[in-house]
């Protein structure tokens, strides 16, 4: 294919574009929105595994931190910790 100036790249240009969109309904995909969106949530997928092979776990569920000891007097809390010696 001997083209010059911009026809040559609209051709190509629409060739791409078949080829693109052949290879997306080939898996499955209606379009690149739908590729988008599979990407985004397999980033987040890894995202989460990576957290939770180290341990970071975050099931989006933060319980809000409790401090029961806070308001009991120290003398109290050693003796309670001496008793489980």
């Amino acid at each position: 294919m001997d083209c010059k100036g911009s026809n040559c790249f609209i051709v190509r240009n629409f060739h791409n574009r078949l080829w693109v969109q052949a290879k997306l309904q080939a898996e499955g995909l209606d379009s690149e929105a739908a590729l988008d969106e599979a990407i985004k949530k397999l980033e987040n997928d890894l995202k989460k595994a990576r957290k939770k092979e180290t341990g970071d776990v975050d099931d989006g569920i933060q319980e809000e931190p409790s401090f029961p000891l806070l308001d009991v007097p120290d003398a109290d809390v050693r003796c309670f910790l001496y008793k489980l010696r």
